[in-house]
């Protein structure tokens, strides 16, 4: 029996194409470096995002450095400069605007002299920071002079302001606030 012979369209149409097999197995490799590859890149994000909460921190710090220089306690308050020491209320003003992820407090002690306050950053609940979960709380402590960084899990927030050194309350700071 003699076989047939093949025009060359013939042999490249009997070889394309691929498989529904092919396919699949195609598809399951994509997915599987999704799943890997995508949370590694949240946690990028996030990383990177928790800059913003470490310049207003700063930015809090150097202001709270200038109000002292002047007046002879820190602030109490990020409400707008209201005169000088804040005689009628005012603060040290709110730091330059981010972009949402973060809402920051001053915690304020009176500790002898008026020398302590803790400032927060927290991550505003709806937003992708609010997954940062070791991150969720970055705090910046100044207690006679020393400075201490924190971060604390959601639920559990900054300590309450302190009274007396050595300040070890603060948690966790190697992992937030590494540069």
């Amino acid at each position: 029996m003699q076989r047939p012979v093949l025009t060359p369209y013939q042999i490249i149409r009997q070889q394309s194409g691929f498989t529904l097999i092919e396919l699949m197995v195609a598809i399951v490799v994509v997915a599987i470096l999704a799943a890997v590859a995508f949370p590694s890149y949240l946690n990028s994000v996030r990383k990177s995002r928790r800059s913003e909460a470490i310049s207003a921190l700063t930015w809090i710090q150097q202001a709270e450095e200038r109000y002292r220089a002047n007046c002879t306690t820190y602030s109490n308050t990020l409400a707008a400069p209201n005169g000088p020491c804040a005689t009628a209320g005012g603060g040290i003003g709110p730091p330059p605007a981010g972009s949402g992820y973060y809402t920051y407090t001053i915690d304020y002690t009176d500790a002898p002299g008026g020398t302590a306050y803790i400032a927060s950053a927290t991550a505003n609940v709806g937003t992708s920071q609010a997954a940062d979960a070791n991150c969720y709380v970055m705090s910046l402590q100044i207690l006679a002079g020393a400075v201490s960084y924190g971060s604390y899990q959601a639920g559990s927030g900054p300590p309450v302001p302190p009274a007396a050194p050595p300040n070890n309350n603060l948690a966790d700071s190697g992992k937030c606030w590494s540069r």
